[in-house]
């Protein structure tokens, strides 16, 4: 017999999922991409991620009445991690858990504009009998006559045949170096923005960059994916050691957390930034241990100060 999965809402944010029985508030939440802060990691320590049930009914653990008020369980605050889920509840999470907060802005300096990434406008010859060179050769033949080199993947070169003839040959190459990233159709030069992350502990940071202008069009900030596994770094470390699938796990959810924040700034331009997949990305952290993209990190843990 196959069991009902409970339905789970959270508000203020009015997000529903569905869960087998038994799942707790704090795993529910963040498989829907809602972080809950976390210092401990969801193992019952710290006690920062308390919600307030108001519909449906979970038991006060140990848990909670040690790091709890008596009168914040009467009026239903739990322990989300220690809150398991039985029966359809609603939970309210406070502010203080789902607002980080992040410097978005900070002083600026006059610098040389010249961005790695570029657009260059091509009206390029159609294939004749006369010419009968590849698509790739005729478009890197162009570039060069621009002064730029061209290399590209295969993902891009497959674009190749129906941007080239659907725009009637006039088209717009995006190149990041002389990697071609990307073509577009008809004259896209006069929008061209690249992104910026600034990904720290506790908040991830996207800023929306005008390439041609130099200036930031948008800012957005949220709460880092990893939030879950632990508010500091030893305890990310920690989960990381658990083998492959939880470092796995750890890198999904930073780059849940970038792409979501990368949907969101494409929605503040009203659509004249490039696609989300398109926009060149800069990465910027401050710690040792998330500058290794490699495992394995347990050393970072066992010689913190190697």
């Amino acid at each position: 017999m196959i069991q009902r999965k409970l339905e789970v809402r959270y508000l203020p944010f009015d997000r529903v999922t569905r869960v087998p029985p038994g799942t707790t508030l704090f795993s529910a939440a963040h498989w829907i991409g809602l972080p809950i802060d976390s210092t401990c990691g969801g193992r019952g320590t710290c006690g920062k991620c308390k919600v307030r049930v108001i519909q449906g009914r979970t038991e006060a653990e140990t848990a909670d009445h040690r790091l709890l008020r008596p009168s914040e369980i009467v009026d239903g605050w739990r322990l989300s991690c220690q809150a398991r889920i039985y029966e359809d509840m609603t939970c309210e999470v406070p502010q203080l858990l789902r607002v980080p907060k992040a410097a978005t802005m900070g002083l600026g300096r006059l610098v040389i504009l010249d961005p790695n990434v570029r657009k260059v406008y091509l009206e390029l010859a159609e294939p004749t009998l006369e010419d009968q060179r590849s698509d790739v050769m005729r478009l890197k033949d162009a570039l060069t006559e621009e002064g730029h080199d061209m290399v590209a993947g295969v993902p891009v070169l497959r674009t190749l045949p129906h941007v080239l003839r659907e725009a009637g040959f006039k088209v717009t190459a995006v190149l990041a170096g002389e990697h071609l990233v990307a073509l577009e159709a008809g004259d896209t030069t006069g929008d061209c923005f690249g992104v910026a992350f600034d990904v720290g502990t506790t908040t991830l940071v996207g800023t929306l960059m005008n390439l041609r202008t130099g200036m930031a069009a948008s800012v957005l900030s949220t709460l880092n994916g990893q939030a879950p596994f632990g508010a500091d770094v030893i305890s990310r470390i920690s989960h990381a050691m658990n083998g492959p699938d939880a470092i796995v796990e750890l890198q999904g959810a930073v780059i849940g957390t970038m792409n979501s924040i990368l949907s969101s700034l494409y929605v503040t331009t009203n659509g004249t930034a490039q696609r989300p997949a398109r926009i060149p990305m800069r990465l910027s952290v401050q710690r040792r241990a998330f500058r290794l993209l490699f495992p394995p990190v347990f050393l970072l843990q066992w010689n913190p100060f190697h």
